[in-house]
């Protein structure tokens, strides 16, 4: 059984739409307990104030009981790292302008270049940590030679968390180079589920075209530079 590609907007909606799923890698990429209230994705994000200049999100998700928004962007080359920082100014700018509660704002960059060797960007780097109460960034590298999960597994024991990013990115790197799905077997239940969420098999012809004509128009989109 083969990944699908997460580097898809239908795979990668499939996989977060799901709130477990959802807050169970926020909790365990950032260390804060994460509950989503609301899951929207390409939400766009308003950068100038007089709506002229706009970017969109893959996925957004809002914690209300925290005041906290949490961003998640696929990024496709390690250059584009550098944008992260900006995007993430922007979303705060965004809500600091609109939202009253003046939440805090976590974004997730993640690599998805299926050619890259991963060289050049760590593991999981915080670029603007700000202390678990207030923004953050992070960018996330599955290519990384310490990307691959240890092949013991981890169960729920929370205990256990402070390596639980590993089945993440492990899953993500699988997913990318289309590996088999059979190797995040032993992961914990919750990266279990999430790759079964991922199996190529689990989708109909209609959804696999319908993912190969998504994957077209993203790699123009790609080729024009073009985020909108």
């Amino acid at each position: 059984m083969k990944f699908a590609s997460l580097d898809n907007n239908i795979i990668f909606e499939r996989l977060f739409s799901e709130r477990d799923i959802l807050s169970a890698f926020v909790t365990d990429i950032t260390g804060l307990v994460f509950e989503p209230s609301e899951i929207r994705f390409q939400d766009s994000i308003v950068t100038r104030s007089d709506n002229a200049d706009s970017f969109a999100l893959d996925c957004t998700a809002n914690d209300l009981g925290q005041s906290r928004i949490i961003g998640i962007m696929r990024f496709f080359h390690i250059s584009e790292s550098d944008f992260l920082s900006y995007f993430h100014a922007m979303i705060k700018s965004c809500h600091e302008r609109t939202d009253m509660n003046k939440p805090t704002v976590c974004l997730i960059g993640i690599l998805t270049s299926r050619k890259s060797t991963g060289l050049g960007l760590s593991l999981i780097s915080s670029v603007a940590n700000e202390g678990k109460s207030s923004h953050c960034l992070l960018r996330i590298n599955p290519h990384h030679p310490d990307s691959c999960s240890d092949g013991s597994g981890l169960d729920d024991d929370p205990s256990a968390d402070s390596q639980a990013y590993k089945g993440w990115l492990e899953l993500f790197r699988q997913s990318l180079i289309g590996g088999d799905i059979s190797r995040m077997n032993g992961n914990r239940s919750i990266i279990e589920k999430a790759a079964k969420l991922l199996d190529y098999e689990g989708f109909t012809e209609n959804e696999r075209n319908e993912f190969r004509e998504q994957h077209g128009y993203e790699t123009i989109q790609r080729l024009r530079g073009d985020r909108k």
